[in-house]
C-alpha cells in the first residue's frame, strides 16, 4: 500500500447510481469472458450507452491484461496505439477492482494536463452513467493550483495602490468570486509569476494560524480526494509522494492516504519525471523567503551575515562558470526553454567550486531561531494565553522557515563535499564526489532570464532511479504501465531496463502490443527528402534546406502543418523564413506566442494554420481531421552526449557492459519520434504525409531501427510525392464518421 502526495487535492469528483455503502462486485470473476462481454459485446453496456458502438478487439484485449494485472498483483506493460480506446480499456477494470474490493483506491497517473482533463471531464463521467452500482473518483492537484483566499486578500489589498495590467485585473475579478479556486477555471490564462502571488505551497501555509482556514479551496478539495476511490493525477504529484514516503512518512497522514493499485498512461514519461523529482534546484531566488524573515523577525545582524553568505556563493558559482567560456569542452548548451544556458558538469571537478560552509552555517542558525520561535509561541499558547494577530502571523513565518530551512539544508548537502570533514584524507571532497556520482548528475548552469541578467543555479538529479522506483513502487503494488509508444522494435526491453520494474512474486510482467486500428498503409506516407544537407554536417544549410523544405510542405497542404523542431533556435530560424516568404494569407502559430491549449484550439480551428512547435508539441497534441495532413519533424532528437544527466546514464549504462548508444541514445530518440509521428493519424478518415527532414534516417545505420519503429507506410523522397499523395484525398469523401465508444477519440 502506497501512501499520497504531500502537496495534492483533489477536484471534480462524481458517482454513479449507488448511494451509502458500497456495491461489491466480483473481481475479476470466474469468467473474464463473461464481463468482458457484459462491457465490450455488441450488445454490452458501452453499445447500448453509445449508439453505433464497434468492437475493438485491441481495446479488449487490454482490458483482459489490466484485469490479469490487478487480480493477480502482477506488473503489466502495455502498449496501445492512438485510437485502440486505451482509457476506457484501463478505466473499465480499474472501476471493477474497487468496486469488488471495498476500501481499496486505484491511482491513474499521466504526464499531459490535456489526458488528465479528458479523463476527469469525459471519461470517467460517461463511465460513472454506465457502470452498475457507481463510483467516486477526483483530480488530484498541488496545493499550487488552488487560490489562497489569504494571499488573495492580501495581494489584492494591495493591488489597488499599483496600475494593474490585464492579467492582474482579470485575476483580481476572478478571485473576487471564484468558488472553487481552481487556476483551471480562470477564465484566461496568467503568467505563474502573476498566479505566484495568489497561491503558496506547503512551506507557506499558515496552516491552524490561517484567518481563511475554514474557506480554504485546497482543503475542500482534499476532503473531497480522501472518499475517492479512483484518483486521476500527473507524474510529479506521484513521485513527491514516493518521496515523501521515503522520508518515512505514514501514507495514512498524507492527502492521498493509501491507495493498491497504479496505472501509469503514457508511461514513457514516468523516468524522466522521477529523475526530476528526486533532485533538486538550487537559485539566489530560492532563499528569499528565507532571508526576508531574517530582515523582519530577527532582530540582530543574521540577515547580514546570511545574504553575505549567499551573495558569496552564487557570485562565486557565476565566476567560476564564466571562466570556462561560453563555449567550454565540459559545457552544454542545452535545448528547451533554456537552450542559451551553460552548463557545468561537476564530476569532472576535483572539488566544488566555492565553499558552502558559511551558507550552511547561517541557514543552519536561522532554522534553528525559527524553530524557537514557534516552540515558544506554541508553548505560550498551551498555557491558555491568547496570541495576538502579529504573533500568531509570525508563528506562521517560523514555522514555514524551519521546513523551508530544513529542505534547502538537504538540498545543499548534494553538493557540499568539499566542506565536509574527511578526516584529513586528500581524496576526500575526490572521494565524496565519486560516491554522489553514482547516483546523481550534479552541475552548475548559467542561465539568461528575462531581464537580460545572468543567473546560477545548482541543478542535481537522480539519475538511476530504478532502486528508488522498485522500493517504493514496483515491490508494493501492482502496476500497469501503458503508452501509445511502449516498445523500441517491438520490444519492452528499454522501459524494463530503465524504470527498473522488476517480477513481481516471482512472475514476469504481463506483456502486450496490440496491433493499430488505422490503416498507415494506404492513408499515411513518410517522406525523407533526398536532398536536404545532413545537420551533423553543416548546420546552416541544413536550417535552409529545412526551412525550403517546409516552404514546400505547407503550400501543397494549404496550410494544415504541424512543424516540429528539437529546438527552438531551429523552429525560430524556420519560422522567420516560411512566414516572411510565403504569398498566402494563412495564420501562422508558434510555440512561446501563447499558451499551448490555445494555440493548438487555434490550430485545430483554423484549417489552414500551420504551427511550429518544439518538445511540448512532439506529444499530446490532437488535432484529427482536415485542419492537419502534414508533420514535419526537422531531425531525430538525440540528446547531446554532453547533458549532465544523458553523461551520468552513459557512464552507468556503460558499466554494465552495454552501449550507451544503444541502450539510451536510440531508444529515446525513437519513442520522441514515434510520439511526434502519431500526431497525425488520430481517426480512421485522417490521412496525410510525416515529413522527417534528417537524412540520417536513410543513411545512418541507427536509422533502420528509426524505419522498423514506425509504422508500416508508404515511402517518399520528394515534394512531389507529397503532393500526389495528398490529392488522391482532397476529392475523397470521407468513409464515415469513426464509430464511438466514448475512447477517447483519436486515443
Amino acid at each position: 500500500m502506497i501512501g499520497g502526495g504531500g502537496d495534492i487535492g483533489a477536484t471534480g469528483s462524481a458517482t454513479g447510481s449507488a448511494t451509502g455503502g458500497a456495491v461489491v462486485i466480483p473481481f475479476p470473476g470466474a469468467n473474464a469472458s463473461a464481463w468482458l462481454d457484459e462491457w465490450f459485446g455488441d450488445d454490452g453496456l458501452l453499445a447500448r450507452a453509445r449508439p453505433g458502438y464497434e468492437k475493438r478487439e485491441g481495446q479488449i484485449a487490454l482490458a483482459r491484461a489490466v484485469a490479469q494485472s490487478l487480480g493477480e498483483r502482477r506488473h503489466a506493460l502495455l502498449e496501445g496505439p492512438c485510437g485502440t480506446g486505451k482509457s476506457i480499456a484501463y478505466l473499465i477494470p480499474a472501476i471493477r477492482y474497487v468496486q469488488a474490493n471495498p476500501g481499496k483506491r486505484v491511482v491513474i497517473a499521466t504526464e499531459t494536463i490535456a489526458l488528465q482533463e479528458q479523463l476527469v471531464t469525459k471519461d470517467l463521467p460517461f463511465l460513472a452513467s454506465v457502470a452498475p452500482g457507481g463510483f467516486r473518483f477526483a483530480l488530484a492537484k498541488g496545493r499550487a493550483q488552488y487560490l489562497c483566499n489569504d494571499a488573495f486578500a492580501e495581494w489584492d489589498g494591495r493591488a489597488g495602490r499599483f496600475a494593474l495590467n490585464d492579467a492582474e485585473v482579470m485575476l483580481r475579478d476572478w478571485g473576487r468570486a471564484t468558488k472553487t479556486g481552481s487556476r483551471t477555471s480562470l477564465p484566461l490564462a496568467v503568467p505563474d509569476r502573476t498566479w505566484s502571488k495568489v497561491t503558496v505551497d506547503s512551506d507557506e501555509c499558515k496552516g491552524k494560524d490561517c484567518p481563511s482556514r475554514e474557506e480554504c479551496f485546497y482543503e475542500g478539495a482534499r476532503a473531497e480526494l480522501k472518499d475517492a476511490q479512483i484518483i486521476v493525477a500527473n507524474y510529479k504529484l506521484l513521485c513527491i509522494h514516493l518521496a515523501l514516503v521515503a522520508e518515512g512518512i505514514d501514507p495514512r497522514a498524507l492527502p492521498l492516504g493509501e491507495f493498491h493499485a497504479l496505472i501509469a498512461d503514457e508511461a514513457h514519461g514516468l523516468v524522466d519525471v522521477a529523475r526530476d523529482t528526486f533532485g533538486a534546484t538550487i537559485t539566489e531566488g530560492s532563499f528569499a523567503k528565507t532571508l526576508n524573515f531574517a530582515r523582519e523577525c530577527l532582530p540582530d545582524n543574521s540577515a547580514e551575515r546570511f545574504e553575505d553568505a549567499m551573495h558569496g556563493v552564487f557570485n562565486g558559482l557565476r565566476d567560476w562558470v564564466q571562466s570556462h567560456g561560453e563555449v567550454s569542452r565540459d559545457g552544454y548548451s542545452g535545448s528547451g526553454p533554456r537552450e542559451d544556458a551553460v552548463r557545468i558538469p561537476l564530476d569532472t571537478a576535483p572539488q566544488f567550486p566555492v565553499s558552502l560552509d558559511a551558507l550552511v552555517t547561517e541557514l543552519q542558525r536561522i532554522g534553528a531561531r525559527a524553530a524557537a520561535i514557534e516552540s515558544k509561541l506554541d508553548a505560550r499558547e498551551r498555557d491558555h494565553e491568547v496570541l495576538s494577530h502579529e504573533e500568531r502571523k509570525v508563528r506562521s513565518r517560523a514555522r514555514s522557515t524551519a521546513r523551508r530551512t530544513g529542505k534547502q539544508l538537504a538540498s545543499l548537502a548534494l553538493f557540499n563535499r568539499a566542506s565536509v570533514s574527511d578526516g584529513g584524507a586528500e581524496d576526500g571532497p575526490a572521494r565524496r564526489l565519486a560516491e554522489l556520482a553514482e547516483k546523481y548528475a550534479l552541475w552548475v548552469e548559467l542561465d539568461r532570464v528575462a531581464t537580460g541578467e545572468r543567473t546560477v543555479r545548482l541543478e542535481a538529479r537522480k539519475v538511476d532511479v530504478r532502486e528508488t522506483l522498485s522500493e517504493l513502487l514496483w515491490s508494493e503494488i501492482p502496476c500497469v504501465l501503458t503508452s501509445a509508444t511502449l516498445t523500441v522494435e517491438g520490444s519492452f526491453e528499454h522501459i524494463e531496463q530503465e524504470s527498473g520494474i522488476a517480477e513481481l512474486s516471482g512472475r514476469a510482467p504481463i506483456r502486450i502490443e496490440v496491433p493499430s486500428p488505422f490503416d498507415f498503409a494506404s492513408r499515411c506516407m513518410l517522406v525523407v527528402p533526398h536532398k536536404i544537407e545532413s545537420p551533423r554536417k553543416d548546420r546552416e544549410k541544413w536550417l535552409r534546406d529545412c526551412a525550403a523544405a517546409i516552404e514546400g510542405v505547407v503550400n501543397v497542404a494549404d496550410g494544415r502543418t504541424l512543424a516540429l523542431f528539437s529546438s527552438n533556435a531551429a523552429m525560430n530560424a524556420a519560422h522567420r523564413v516560411v512566414a516572411a516568404r510565403s504569398t498566402q494569407a494563412r495564420t501562422w502559430l508558434k510555440q512561446g506566442d501563447a499558451a499551448t491549449g490555445a494555440l493548438s484550439a487555434r490550430f485545430k480551428d483554423d484549417a489552414r494554420s500551420v504551427l511550429f512547435g518544439t518538445k511540448s508539441f512532439w506529444t499530446g497534441i490532437d488535432v484529427p481531421g482536415e485542419s492537419l495532413v502534414a508533420v514535419t519533424i526537422d531531425r531525430v532528437p538525440f540528446t547531446p552526449p554532453t547533458d549532465p544527466v544523458i553523461r551520468r546514464l552513459h557512464a552507468l549504462i556503460e558499466k554494465r557492459g552495454l552501449s550507451a548508444f544503444q541502450h539510451c541514445d536510440l531508444p529515446r530518440a525513437i519513442m520522441q519520434v514515434r510520439q511526434a509521428f502519431g500526431r497525425l493519424i488520430r481517426t480512421r478518415d485522417d490521412y496525410g504525409v510525416v515529413v522527417i527532414l534528417d537524412p540520417g534516417v536513410l543513411s545512418a545505420r541507427w536509422g533502420r531501427s528509426v524505419l522498423r519503429s514506425l509504422p508500416a507506410c508508404a515511402r517518399g523522397s520528394s515534394l512531389g510525392e507529397v503532393r500526389a499523395h495528398l490529392a488522391r484525398f482532397r476529392d475523397t469523401p470521407p468513409s464515415s464518421v469513426q464509430a464511438s465508444t466514448g475512447t477517447e477519440g483519436g486515443r
